[in-house]
C-alpha cells in the first residue's frame, strides 16, 4: 500500500512540474534568416554591377549547380570562375539587379524566386535560387537557374 501511495505522489510530483513548464518554442529564424538572404543578394548584385569575379564567387557553395539559359549546367564553383570570367569581358554585359518575389524559408534550405530588372527597372528576367546553411551558419547559394522574358531566337 506504502508502494503504491509513493508512485502515486511521484505521478502527481511529476505531472504538476511537467504542467508549470512554459510552452518551450524553438527560437523562430525566420526573420534572420529572410534577413540574410537579402544581404546574400545584395552582396551579389553589387559584385555583378563591379564585374568582380571573386565577390560573386563567394556567395555560391563549392557544390553549387548553376543552370544559365541555352547552356549545360555548370557544377562547382571551381567551374564558374572561367565562366564568370568570360561573361565579364563581354562588351555587351550589362548587370542587373534583383527584386525578391518571394522566399520561402524551410530549415536549412531557402527558395527565392527573383526578378530580374535593368538600370530603367523593367523586368528583363527570371531567378530561382536555393541556398543552403552551411556547416559555420551562413548562407550560399547551392542551386541557380535563371532566364531572360526577351523572345527565345528565331530558327537559324
Amino acid at each position: 500500500m506504502k508502494t503504491r501511495f509513493l508512485l502515486a505522489a511521484a505521478f502527481c510530483v511529476l505531472i504538476g512540474v511537467a504542467c508549470s513548464q512554459p510552452n518551450q518554442r524553438p527560437p523562430d529564424t525566420g526573420s534572420a534568416d529572410r534577413a540574410t538572404t537579402a544581404q546574400l543578394v545584395e552582396r551579389e548584385d553589387r559584385a555583378f554591377a563591379n564585374k568582380d569575379v571573386d565577390g560573386v564567387l563567394a556567395v555560391y557553395s563549392a557544390d553549387v549547380v548553376m543552370m544559365p539559359p541555352n547552356e549545360p549546367a555548370i557544377r562547382g564553383k571551381d567551374a564558374l570562375r572561367p565562366w564568370f570570367t568570360k561573361l565579364f569581358s563581354q562588351q555587351a554585359f550589362q548587370a542587373s539587379s534583383g527584386t525578391s518575389e518571394g522566399l520561402e524559408v524551410a530549415g536549412d534550405l531557402d527558395v527565392e524566386r527573383i526578378t530580374l530588372r535593368n538600370s530603367a527597372g523593367q523586368a528583363t528576367g527570371k531567378v530561382i535560387h536555393v541556398y543552403r546553411r552551411q556547416a559555420d551558419g551562413t548562407w550560399q547559394i547551392t542551386q541557380d537557374i535563371w532566364n531572360t522574358d526577351a523572345p527565345a531566337p528565331g530558327p537559324k
